[in-house]
């Protein structure tokens, strides 16, 4: 896949892809890197992209959306005289 089909997958712009491939690289995220063929530029194979967009929307809640989660919940419950602690 090119970068504007890799792009086109995700909705994305293709600054957004590359972008990824920077933090990639820098080991901020796991997105999969290119290969680049000879005489050829970033290429991905079309199962590591839909591999990884399948493991991102698997991912673990972060310690924030949980946090965010939990004051909603206990927000509802207050608002019916109910309190966690």
């Amino acid at each position: 896949m090119s970068i504007k089909e890799v792009a086109a997958f995700f909705g994305r712009h293709e600054d957004t892809i590359r972008n990824w491939m920077d933090e990639a690289r820098a080991g901020k995220i796991n997105f999969p890197l290119p290969i680049n063929p000879p005489g050829k530029k970033n290429l991905w194979r079309r199962s590591d992209i839909e591999g990884w967009d399948a493991s991102k929307q698997e991912r673990p809640e972060t310690p924030v959306e949980r946090a965010v989660r939990d004051s909603i919940i206990k927000n509802r419950l207050a608002r019916h005289g109910l309190y966690i602690s």
